[in-house]
């Protein structure tokens, strides 16, 4: 039975105790509810906001590195939202770099992959090739796989095709909503269910710089709270792994609390005794039904 609702707007602009654009804490919120004795709290979230604004090409995925001459210098991309275009420019700038050759990089709108290509003016080291068995490899995003990929050397021509097309699409599918305001949430992994502190995972279905949106209309989520009172609690929005996204700009929250009274003994007697009844009329009239059936003379 619902006693009390309440609603708390969070615009994570708006707030000073924060750690990030993604991740913001609420103190000292005692008074807001508090739950009495046979009765519980839950947490629903309303709707969500935020810019889908993290980088693509991040720290975590930006480095490759190119062999030659049994030594491997390792380059790293610009973090942000890479094009086709940026990203062959880069490539160039690096092997150009690396090798005091002149390159050319191409992509190819039939296969979407990208081509790198030179003909040396000195001699060709033997080992040429791209590394990308380095930490936080950008293998994904460029269309190679993780692992040491040897251009093709034919005299002084040298290239080297992408085995798979460029995927520059964003590294994360959903933005989770957690919250140290609750526990009891579950969610899947190789092990089994682990228990979360998620309020909701909504997913990026908008490009890069628009607005995912969300509002729950179906009370699909709602979480009961730790204890019995609201109090301090954070916010957090980051990807399946619980990393912080990396926002460039802020998310708002609405968020809805319920005190709840339990049921009491006396009142599930009378809930049970009243399901009873209703099952003790459906037989009698079932059985009335069926005598009736029996007794309907046959016309001839």
């Amino acid at each position: 039975m619902e006693v009390e609702t309440r609603t708390v707007y969070i615009d994570s602009d708006n707030i000073t105790n924060k750690t990030g654009n993604d991740e913001v804490y609420i103190e000292n919120q005692i008074d807001l509810m508090k739950a009495g004795i046979n009765e519980y709290i839950d947490v629903e979230l309303v709707s969500f906001v935020a810019r889908n604004d993290f980088y693509q090409m991040t720290d975590s995925n930006n480095a490759f590195g190119i062999r030659q001459n049994s030594s491997t210098t390792n380059y790293t991309l610009q973090n942000g939202f890479p094009s086709v275009l940026s990203i062959d420019n880069e490539l160039k700038t690096d092997l150009e770099a690396a090798t005091g050759e002149t390159w050319t990089v191409s992509y190819s709108n039939y296969t979407a992959k990208i081509t790198m290509s030179s003909t040396y003016s000195g001699s060709v080291p033997t080992d040429l090739a791209l590394d990308f068995t380095v930490a936080n490899n950008a293998a994904l995003m460029l269309g190679f796989n993780e692992a040491v990929t040897p251009f093709v050397i034919a005299g002084q021509n040298v290239s080297l095709t992408a085995p798979n097309a460029v995927n520059l699409s964003s590294r994360v599918r959903n933005m989770y909503i957690r919250s140290s305001l609750i526990e009891d949430q579950y969610e899947a992994n190789v092990d089994g269910l682990d228990n979360r502190d998620i309020l909701a995972s909504i997913p990026i279905t908008v490009s890069p710089l628009n607005y995912v949106s969300f509002t729950n209309s179906t009370d699909s989520y709602r979480s009961h709270i730790k204890g019995q009172t609201v109090g301090s609690f954070n916010i957090r929005i980051t990807n399946r792994q619980n990393e912080l996204l990396g926002l460039n700009s802020g998310f708002q929250v609405v968020l809805r609390f319920y005190k709840m009274r339990r049921p009491s003994e006396a009142t599930n007697m009378i809930l049970k005794r009243m399901l009873d009844i209703q099952e003790l009329k459906w037989l009698s009239k079932a059985e009335r039904e069926k005598n009736e059936k029996k007794e309907t003379p046959l016309m001839l």
